[in-house]
Order: structure tokens, then C-alpha cells, then sequence
């Protein structure tokens, strides 16, 4: 039986690495896409999203993949289409709209399958909040890409519902199913290349006897790592150890502040330390630098970080890993076997009362709110100046521990294995989906805060268009009220050639006698009878036809002004 497929919620925005600035989030979207396409690559694929551009964003992504298969589009306006694949995948953990966009159809239409990235923002947090009030139903899932990750959606969903049991008396609390499973990599991408080694740390002069240690990623104090535990602990080990060491950091910076922070920072707290900046946006130069590089270092101190993709990348490029005791860390990099965890310290739970009520009320950006918080996170520098000092002077251990990464990153953070157990989960929900009793069919299923516009103000005109109603085609306006709809018609919700052609094909149907607006619905041959409905009312908008009210039917309804 052939795997489950999935269609790909896609907007640029998500996995676009080229014209946006480069974040966790994208990486990981465009290395998921591209593994994808790998995988299905002389399969169909099915894109859901809202534009056409975005669609031909994602067929050209596609190309580059070699793919071979169809490529579908399935439109947003049109969510009943996913029911083919079976399984939405949404590149983050808010998944309540889809769940209500779904609702209005059919709730067991599709699966939806979110996955968290960062969590701490407050629309993501708002979203999590909203899976227990929204019609996300048991045969969805959001995928937690580490099991810290998965504890902190468990304490958020666990005030939720005490909140919403005080405030309503809810006893029942249906969730999507929360499986821990890694983000991938494509671990080829990271094999070894003695060439390349060779000729990057010759263009930085790094000596055959020299140890280098090596940071990937954002250059950024509040928003990845403060640099200076790890500044401080490479210059005792350079002290301590009497060896030249290099620190690569490959990175880029979100502002020339930055910049400046991170130069002044490393000539204040290790001026032992050579240090060469490599621009990490520069494929060729990463690719260069992760050969280079002896050690990995990355000492997160951040909540915005809930997996961690560069550590499983130093792995799979056989390096050992010095990190932090931290979030996914903690999963993927096994205490002295692939590397060592130095520990981490949080300030208590009351003391960021005040981040809270300041991050809340806008008073602090998000990156204020991400600044003040990683200033209460302590990375143990004395710990990890022995970690590094450990590793210097044991190039035996630093293969070992290499070694023992790159088959773990083969092995667990491929992928080729990942996208195995995604597809396990996809099969999962569909038999939990089919296996749900069918929603009673008389049951309406509205989303209350997306009503239609002609429900939620039906009492603002002074009546509406009811069965019994007359309709007559005024013949002598038709030619005059066409061309002016021709000259009105906004280019933002219509093409006119198509309009004219559909209003003409329409009044030809209607003809010339005075007709029921129930004949109209229910036995013209036009397809849909709410495009029959929009036509008729922008005909009547310009006076080409008139609707007339039932017998019996007041014209005017009484107002408040009416007494």
C-alpha cells in the first residue's frame, strides 16, 4: 500500500531562502521541501494556497528538485479539494484557522499536521491557546520537534483548560495529538570533503596543529545566543591549554549593531582567540566553513530556539558538539558520545511575571521581550571551558565523538527517515479520521467570528431577497447597464471579459418575461446558485433588472426611528 500524501500548505514566506532573511523556520521549510520533492519526485504533489503566483513559487521550487510528477494546485476558497491527498501539512503549530475553514465543509474531510517552530511569540502562543476552542479534532496532529517543546505546549493547553473550566464549566478538552518527532537534514550535504577542509583553513590560516571551533547561524545577542559564555570559556581554554585556537562564526547579522557587539565583544572577552567572520548566507563559504572546523559550538541561552538544527548538522559533518543543556539539545546530542551538554540555569518562574505584563501590554517588542528574558539564562562558563579544554587535547575523542554523531545524524535526523515517520503519522490519523463517527448532517457548522456578511448584517437593509420574488429584465437598460458595469468593474475581484460574458450568458436565460426568483435558483442551467445570486444582484445593481418584492411582503420593514 502506497504512503499517504500530503498536501503542502505553501507561501513563499515559509520556505524561501533566497528572498528573505534567513531564519530557523525557512531553513528548515526549504531542507523539508526539498526532501519532499526528493521523495516524490515522479509523484503527484498538491499545493494548497491561496494565489496562483504562490503556486508557480512552488512548481518552480519543484524544478529544481528534477520532479517529474503533477503538480496540483488546490485553492485555499476551495479547502474540500485536500480531501484527495488526505493530509494538510502546515509549516507551524497553528493550525485552529484550517481547522475552521475545514469545519464549515466537512470536519472529516482532511487531517491537518502542524509542526512547532518557535512558540514564544504571542500569536503562537494565541494559536496553541486556540487548539481547545477551535474544531481541531482527534485525527489532527502537531508534530513537537523535541520533547522540551512538547512539555511547554503541555503547560500552555494545561492553563487553557483550567481557564476555560473556571469560566464555563467545559469538561471536555478535544486536542490534535502531539507526537515528538526531529526536524531533518539532508545529511549528505554534511559528508566529509578533506579538499575543501584543506583549502578553507588555508585561506584563514589555520595551521594543521590548530584547533578551530566553529558557530553556524544567527549572529544575534537576543534572538540565538549571547556570545560572551562562549568568548569567555575559549579564552580560559586557550589559557589553560597553551594551544592556538580559531573561532569561525558563520553567520550573518540582523543590523550593524550587532555587528559591532559581537567584534567588540570577542576582542574584550578573548583577545587569544583568532576569530574570522564567515558569511553563513554565502552556501559555498558555510560549506567551507563546516569542513574547517574541529569543534561545534553553540551555547543557546534563547526560548525563541525549540530544536536546534545546527548541532544534527555539525553531526552529520563528523564533528563533536560542545552545547548548551538546552531545549531539543537535550534530545539530539547524547552526553558524551556525540558531545558534551554544559549545564544551564533559569531564573524562577515568578521573577518574569513583569516580562510578561510588559511583553503583553506592547510596551516591549518581541526582541525586548526575547532580551530580557536570555538575560536570565546562565550557561555554566567554567563547565564549558573544561568541555572545550577536553577536547583539545584529545583529537582521539574528537573523532570518536564525530564518528558516533554522523551515525546518529544519518541514522535518527535524515530525511529520508524522518518523512518515514511523518507518513506513519499521516496513515495514523487517517485511520483515527475514518473510524470517527459521521457529524450529524442537519447540524449547521459556522465559524461564529467568520460569519457570512449577509447573515451577520442582514439587519441592516430593509429586506432581503426572499423565494417568491419577481425578477424582470428591463430590456431597454440592458446595453447601457452592461457598459457600465464594463467601465465600473474594479480589476481588484473582476475580469470584466469574463463578467460580461457570464452576465450575458445569464440574461439570455433569464429572457424576457417576469420570472421566480425560485425558478431562477433551483431549475436554471447555471452552475452554481451562488454565482447565480451575484449576478443577479449586480444586474439589479445597475438597474438591468428589477426584483420585486413576493405579494404580501412589505416593501419597507419597520426601523427604531419608526417607533
Amino acid at each position: 500500500m502506497a504512503p499517504p500524501n500530503l498536501a503542502i500548505f505553501y507561501h513563499p514566506d515559509g520556505f524561501d531562502t533566497k528572498n528573505r532573511p534567513l531564519m530557523g523556520r525557512r531553513a528548515a521549510g526549504k531542507s523539508f521541501l526539498d526532501a519532499w520533492f526528493d521523495r516524490r519526485s515522479a509523484e503527484e504533489t498538491f499545493c494548497l494556497a491561496a494565489r496562483e503566483e504562490d503556486f508557480k513559487h512552488f512548481v518552480d521550487h519543484a524544478k529544481t528538485r528534477r520532479v517529474t510528477g503533477k503538480a496540483n494546485w488546490l485553492r485555499l476558497d476551495r479547502l474540500e479539494s485536500v480531501s484527495q491527498p488526505g493530509t494538510l501539512y502546515f509549516p507551524g503549530p497553528d493550525i485552529g484557522q484550517n481547522a475552521w475553514r475545514r469545519h464549515r465543509r466537512d470536519p472529516r474531510g482532511f487531517s491537518i499536521m502542524g509542526v512547532t517552530h518557535t512558540i514564544c511569540t504571542k500569536a503562537v502562543m494565541d494559536g496553541i491557546s486556540e487548539w481547545l476552542t477551535a474544531p481541531v479534532e482527534p485525527w489532527d496532529a502537531v508534530i513537537c520537534t523535541s520533547n522540551a517543546v512538547r512539555q511547554s505546549v503541555d503547560y500552555l493547553l494545561a492553563a487553557e483548560r483550567e481557564h476555560l473550566a473556571r469560566r464555563t464549566g467545559a469538561t471536555r478538552f478535544p486536542q490534535p495529538q502531539l507526537p515528538v518527532i526531529p526536524l531533518g537534514i539532508n545529511t549528505a550535504e554534511f559528508a566529509a570533503d578533506d579538499t575543501l577542509r584543506g583549502q578553507t583553513r588555508k585561506s584563514l590560516g589555520i595551521g594543521d596543529d590548530e584547533v578551530a571551533f566553529l558557530f553556524v547561524g544567527r549572529l544575534s545577542i537576543y534572538g540565538k545566543a549571547h556570545p560572551a559564555p562562549m568568548f569567555m570559556a575559549l579564552e580560559r581554554a586557550a589559557q589553560k591549554s597553551g594551544k592556538k585556537l580559531h573561532l569561525i562564526l558563520a553567520g550573518w547579522y540582523a543590523t550593524k549593531g550587532l555587528e559591532k557587539a559581537f567584534q567588540d565583544g570577542a576582542k574584550f572577552w578573548c583577545p587569544s582567540v583568532t576569530i574570522h567572520f564567515v558569511d553563513g548566507r554565502d552556501d559555498a563559504a558555510r560549506g567551507g566553513a563546516w569542513r574547517a572546523g574541529d569543534v561545534f559550538v553553540s551555547l543557546v541561552d534563547n526560548v525563541q530556539e525549540t530544536f536546534g538544527l545546527t548541532p544534527v548538522e555539525a553531526m552529520a559533518a563528523g564533528l563533536p558538539v560542545v552545547v548548551s543543556d538546552w531545549d531539543g539539545y537535550r534530545d539530539s546530542v547524547r552526553q558524551n558520545i556525540d558531545g558534551i551538554r554544559v549545564p544551564t540555569l533559569l531564573a524562577p518562574a515568578a521573577f518574569g511575571e513583569t516580562l510578561v505584563d510588559r511583553y503583553a501590554a506592547d510596551i516591549d517588542s518581541y526582541d525586548v521581550y526575547l532580551a530580557r528574558t536570555t538575560y536570565n539564562v546562565v550557561v555554566d562558563i567554567d563547565a564549558t571551558a573544561q568541555a572545550f579544554v577536553t577536547l583539545i587535547n584529545d583529537p582521539g575523542l574528537r573523532r570518536r565523538m564525530g564518528d558516533a554523531g554522523r551515525a546518529r545524524a544519518v541514522g535518527d535526523y535524515d530525511w529520508q527517515q524522518v518523512l518515514g515517520k511523518y507518513e506513519g503519522l499521516a496513515a495514523k490519523l487517517e485511520d483515527i479520521r475514518k473510524a470517527a463517527p459521521a457529524p450529524d448532517a442537519k447540524q449547521r457548522r459556522v465559524w461564529p467570528a467568520r460569519l457570512s456578511p449577509f447573515e451577520m448584517f442582514a439587519n441592516y437593509p430593509t429586506r432581503t431577497p426572499l423565494p417568491g420574488d419577481r425578477v424582470r429584465v428591463l430590456s431597454e437598460h440592458v446595453e447601457h447597464g452592461l457598459e457600465g458595469i464594463r467601465q465600473d468593474t474594479n480589476a481588484i475581484i473582476d475580469n470584466s471579459e469574463n463578467l460580461q460574458k457570464n452576465l450575458r450568458s445569464f440574461l439570455a436565460k433569464l429572457g424576457t418575461a417576469e420570472i421566480v426568483l425560485s425558478d431562477i435558483l433551483n431549475k436554471h442551467e447555471m452552475p452554481g446558485r451562488i454565482q447565480r445570486i451575484a449576478l443577479l444582484m449586480r444586474l439589479a445593481k445597475f438597474g438591468i433588472v428589477r426584483i420585486t418584492p413576493a405579494e404580501g411582503v412589505m416593501s419597507v420593514k419597520p426601523g427604531p426611528a419608526d417607533g
